[in-house]
């Protein structure tokens, strides 16, 4: 489990050039009724509540939260460890968060 509200901005991580990795089968909707995504993350997202290698995504109509994940794409901790502004995608956040993308099958090997 980790935690830790930050404002648009990763807080606390050690990975200043990351890589996050959707898992398209988790697709699907929060308890909240807004679509979420699920990412695995290299390196792990370390807050001072703990470490986190998955987040899922939400974007809701008050904003874009990111929140700690089990491995099967639930949320684990419904306190964000990033949020922005409604309108924001996850992407953008996961990018101002210090992780990129995988778009690629050679992005995906560096998850292993």
């Amino acid at each position: 489990m980790c935690g830790q509200r930050t404002e648009f901005t990763r807080e606390e991580s050690d990975c200043s050039s990351g890589l996050a990795a959707e898992v398209v089968e988790h697709r699907g909707y929060s308890p909240i009724g807004a679509p979420q995504r699920h990412f695995l993350l290299q390196p792990a997202l370390v807050t001072p509540v703990g470490v986190c290698t998955g987040v899922v995504v939400i974007a809701g109509s008050k904003g874009t939260y990111v929140c700690p994940a089990n491995s099967d794409g639930t949320v684990s901790d419904f306190k964000p460890v990033g949020t922005a502004p409604a309108g924001t995608s996850g992407k953008v956040l996961l990018t101002v968060m210090g992780y990129r993308i995988a778009t690629t099958d050679m992005d995906l090997l560096d998850l292993v």
